[in-house]
């Protein structure tokens, strides 16, 4: 049946006879019992774990008269063999772990606990728009966000890109959100819930603080995208279709400079950048028939598309990083768009 154990007792490390010693009691030379022990507090119901294991001792005792005599350093009459006992016989680390183990959990527990604190006081102390600066993504990786220092932000979708600015009120910020209205308040604990205009919700995780990558999303460095409120011309158009492929030039650029291993699609990619090859199709084009103030903007956009699509042995086939490949293609293609004479343009109804 088990017994519980509970208090301090004395370990023993070693018990050892050893022959012919000296007792200074009964003046005999005689067979002496060393015994070496330790102090541990013992707890345990199964397993009798021993706590705060230290104090270790050796004491010899006479056979003859039974005697004890505590082992010193000052006892120089003893032979050394018992000094080199005492010496060499440890505390096994056995017994020490349990109070190593609870004192270390008790520190770790400790600093998760100040760290938390200390979290907690720095989340309530950080402003709001240095909260909401960096690199966001959403739950079901439907959307991606980019929200600057300046308070501009950019949503990207796979059919969709939106930019925005959000307005500060004091500790409160009301964030746009694909046409819904959302109240932040400064102590609000992300991840970001935000809803659009049909009271749907999307739950944004911050990911990371943006990149010179990142930065290429800003309205600013996207005119090409804005649609004309008239008809364009044939130089306006071409000067869209150049927008477009330089901007897949520069975000081409920084993913090498920046060692970034993955570029997503973009929406509006007229021009498919594959692994295994690149092409216009009908799916591509679709992808901007909204940046076109007509379908006949629209159409004669593809055609410089098609017309001054680089010919064959363009791509580096030699070139084993796929980014550094579709770069080469683009600057052919990006200087074919910009030398055409358009004329073919003339033509298109």
């Amino acid at each position: 049946m088990p017994i519980f154990n509970a208090g301090t007792r004395r370990i023993e490390l070693l018990r050892k006879y050893i022959q012919e010693i000296f007792c200074n009691y009964c003046e005999t030379k005689t067979e002496h019992l060393l015994i070496i022990y330790c102090k541990a507090f013992v707890l345990g119901l199964f397993y009798p774990f021993k706590w705060w294991a230290s104090d270790k001792e050796s004491v010899i005792i006479c056979k003859k008269c039974s005697r004890e005599t505590l082992i010193t350093e000052n006892e120089n009459h003893f032979p050394a063999k018992i000094h080199l006992y005492d010496k060499e016989t440890k505390i096994p680390f056995r017994y020490k772990f349990p109070t190593i183990a609870f004192i270390g959990s008790l520190i770790i527990l400790g600093s998760l606990m100040l760290f938390g604190f200390f979290s907690i006081i720095v989340d309530v102390l950080t402003p709001i728009n240095t909260k909401l600066r960096g690199k966001w993504r959403n739950d079901t990786d439907m959307y991606s966000m980019y929200v600057y220092s300046d308070k501009q932000f950019t949503i990207i979708g796979q059919d969709t890109i939106i930019y925005g600015k959000y307005i500060q009120n004091g500790g409160t910020i009301n964030f746009p959100f694909i046409g819904g209205e959302n109240e932040i308040h400064k102590n609000q604990s992300f991840p970001l819930r935000l809803k659009n205009a049909e009271n749907m919700y999307f739950t944004f995780e911050k990911i990371g603080k943006t990149s010179g990558y990142d930065e290429l999303f800003r309205k600013e460095n996207n005119l090409w995208r804005t649609r004309s409120q008239s008809p364009e011309s044939n130089e306006e158009i071409r000067n869209k279709v150049l927008g477009y492929l330089q901007f897949e030039e520069k975000k081409l650029e920084k993913a090498l400079q920046d060692n970034i291993e993955f570029v997503e699609i973009d929406p509006n990619a007229a021009v498919v950048l594959a692994m295994n090859g690149i092409q216009v199709n009908y799916y591509s084009e679709r992808k901007w028939r909204y940046l076109f103030n007509n379908d006949e903007s629209w159409g004669k956009a593809n055609e410089i598309l098609h017309s001054e699509f680089p010919k064959k042995g363009t791509i580096n086939q030699s070139e084993e990083n796929i980014f550094k490949r579709n770069l080469h293609f683009l600057k052919a293609y990006i200087q074919n768009v910009k030398t055409s004479d358009l004329k073919y343009l003339d033509n298109q109804q």
